[in-house]
C-alpha cells in the first residue's frame, strides 16, 4: 500500500551486501501497477473478442498459450505441446 492508502502492484529484489564482517541488504522495489492494469485490460479484451494468443519458441519447441486460447480450442492447462501436434 502507498502512504495514501491506495494499493499498487510491485516486484522486488533483495540483495545481500557484505563489507567485511558487516552485512547489509539492498531492497529494490519497482511499481508495476500500470503493467498489471494493462495486462488485465488485454485479458478482458481477449475474452470479449474470443481472441487467444500463443508464443512459440523454435529453438526449444516450447509453446505458451493464453488461457483464452485454451478455452477457445477446448484444451486444458495440463495438455502439453505433444498433445497439440
Amino acid at each position: 500500500m502507498r502512504r495514501d492508502g491506495s494499493r499498487f502492484f510491485a516486484t522486488g529484489a533483495l540483495t545481500q551486501l557484505r563489507d567485511g564482517e558487516r552485512q547489509r541488504f539492498l531492497k529494490i522495489l519497482r511499481d508495476c501497477t500500470e503493467q498489471q492494469r494493462t495486462e488485465e485490460r488485454l485479458r478482458i479484451a481477449q475474452q470479449a473478442g474470443a481472441v487467444g494468443t500463443f508464443e512459440w519458441y523454435p529453438d526449444t519447441g516450447k509453446l505458451d498459450v493464453s488461457d483464452e486460447y485454451r478455452r477457445i480450442w477446448g484444451f486444458t492447462p495440463a495438455r502439453g505441446l505433444a498433445d497439440w501436434q
